[in-house]
């Protein structure tokens, strides 16, 4: 589910798509340009 969303909001061509996944959670894709971790989660950023 989170793959295919992912990808819809990757053509809809969006400046910045922010996922909040487990700190220990696989990468969707492994273009991340940043992340922001904190103890439990993290922000996967993508531009």
């Amino acid at each position: 589910m989170a793959d295919t969303l992912f990808t819809e909001f990757k053509e809809l061509n969006y400046k910045k798509i922010i996922l909040k996944r487990p700190i220990k959670g696989e990468k969707i894709c492994n273009n991340i340009n940043y992340q922001i971790k904190g103890k439990s989660t993290r922000f996967d950023i993508y531009i």
